[in-house]
């Protein structure tokens, strides 16, 4: 989601991916891997945010909406 948003608003979108703590849930030997909870300089858009949404927020930041 993220690079699909660096791609469609470059070259004034910058993606940082922040890791913290560890991936390790698995369930029926499959890769459980929980949401990012997605941010927008200092606005929080959790991690049940949409593609529309996240795209809303940075073009709103860009001054382009």
């Amino acid at each position: 989601m993220a690079r699909a948003v660096s791609e469609k608003f470059e070259p004034d979108v910058k993606v940082d991916v922040i890791y913290k703590g560890t991936v390790d849930i698995v369930l029926n030997n499959e890769e459980v891997i929980s949401p990012p909870n997605l941010y927008v300089d200092d606005v929080e858009l959790g991690k049940e945010a949409t593609q529309d949404q996240l795209e809303t927020v940075v073009a709103r930041k860009l001054g382009k909406k």
